[in-house]
């Protein structure tokens, strides 16, 4: 089974699970709607389930169509759509699963205080008038109406403000300055700044346009030399045209390098590398460049995608080949997986991306962030360390699926290096 079509059984099984929740909202509202006064009209619910199936078509366009090209106006104003009628239908969905709760809750409370009632002894048996207890007070049933719906609307207020705060502000990107240390660095080496991007995924939702930016900021922190370790495209070799446009005005002393990750395999990545070679980039697809920063050496070494067939161990010797090993390196690896075997092989930095920080991260906890790429892998963003090596992983700058952040903003990053 090749990647691409691995990739297309990830994006159909996401399809599905987003098709079951349309269809559970879908129920949750229909039942709600016919409880009302004035029922649900069969019109209505017409129309509603014609929206529901509307809404539901840029999710499938993404993921069987994806590779028709469309007009930009018309693919931003659906996507925006798209996104929009998500987040509202989460926001309505707990709004009505929370309004049921409460008003499961307070009808508890009323039988308690009916059986409480019926149970009370009979005039004859009562104890003293001083001893009686007050009856409760009748129930006034648009109190609790107010009551139960206001408190559940509060709720999604404080969920869905920061939530969708969180995705509009996902076209900021952040300029994160790392400092990282190493031993044995050349005294000619220390403050030597690299920049990096990664997880460019130049295709529909991501042209020359959106990735100007990055190289004009990049370009004004005027760093020594540049790292894109992979996923330049989606899935097409086309789409590598829009990022040469924008990549080949980067500028650094010390040269532009890149590698290939498992997006560029789900095309051609030899002719993705080509076009990126005649942009100016130095693809190091499994071989090694020695800098010479003042007479100090300084290894980057490339490693393509590492997959099924091509472990890392095989890609690392190859790539390593006749080079001094006491020359400080470091290393480009798309995949974030292998620090392990990074350390066993003497690597000093390694940098990745992939993770995209989780692109949708639910929470941050100190250092740990709550997202469901954990559960694929330990290392999503920010600086590991395993014995002498260290892992930078970068949340890169584009996305996979819905073109959309929550909590995760795109990118830059400016790594130092000092001596230990």
């Amino acid at each position: 089974m090749s990647h691409g079509d691995i990739f297309l059984l990830v994006r159909i099984a996401v399809l599905i699970a987003v098709t079951v929740f349309h269809v559970v909202a879908w129920k949750l509202l229909g039942s709600e709607l016919s409880r009302r006064k004035n029922g649900f009209p069969p019109r209505w619910r017409g129309g509603m389930g014609m929206l529901f199936i509307l809404m539901a078509l840029p999710g499938v366009w993404i993921v069987f169509a994806g590779d028709i090209p469309l007009p930009s106006g018309v693919l931003t104003t659906a996507t925006v759509t798209y996104m929009i009628w998500n987040v509202l239908l989460v926001l309505m969905t707990l709004f009505l699963f929370l309004r049921r709760l409460m008003h499961r809750r307070l009808l508890s409370g009323a039988v308690e205080r009916d059986q409480r009632q019926e149970t009370e002894p009979l005039p004859s048996e009562r104890q003293p008038a001083e001893q009686q207890r007050v009856p409760a007070p009748a129930v006034d049933e648009s109190r609790r109406t107010f009551l139960r719906e206001g408190a559940a609307g509060l709720t999604i207020i404080s969920l869905g403000g920061p939530l969708i705060g969180a995705v509009s502000r996902d076209d900021e990107f952040e300029v994160v300055h790392k400092s990282v240390r190493i031993r044995n660095l050349p005294k000619q080496l220390e403050g030597f700044r690299l920049a990096m991007i990664s997880d460019i995924h130049s295709g529909p939702f991501m042209d020359t346009s959106d990735i100007d930016p990055y190289v004009s900021r990049i370009n004004g922190l005027k760093p020594d030399a540049i790292l894109l370790p992979g996923d330049f495209i989606q899935n097409r070799n086309e789409e590598i045209e829009p990022a040469c446009d924008a990549l080949q005005k980067l500028r650094a002393p010390y040269g532009v390098y890149g590698s290939t990750g498992n997006h560029d395999y789900f095309a051609d990545a030899d002719y993705v590398s080509k076009e990126l070679e005649l942009a100016g980039v130095r693809m190091l697809r499994n071989e090694h460049a020695v800098l010479d920063v003042g007479g100090a050496p300084l290894a980057l070494i490339g490693l393509d995608d590492v997959r099924s067939g091509h472990p890392f161990d095989t890609l690392f010797r190859q790539a390593v080949k006749g080079l001094d090993a006491r020359i400080p390196n470091v290393v480009l690896c798309h995949k974030p997986y292998y620090l392990e075997e990074a350390s066993e092989w003497g690597v000093d930095l390694m940098v990745s991306g992939h993770t995209h920080g989780g692109q949708i991260v639910i929470a941050r906890v100190f250092d740990a962030v709550i997202t469901p790429a954990a559960l694929i892998s330990g290392y999503i963003e920010g600086l590991y360390k395993l014995d002498r090596t260290q892992l930078y992983v970068t949340r890169g700058i584009g996305t996979v699926g819905l073109p959309i952040r929550v909590n995760c903003p795109p990118e830059v990053t400016i790594l130092t290096l000092q001596r230990a």
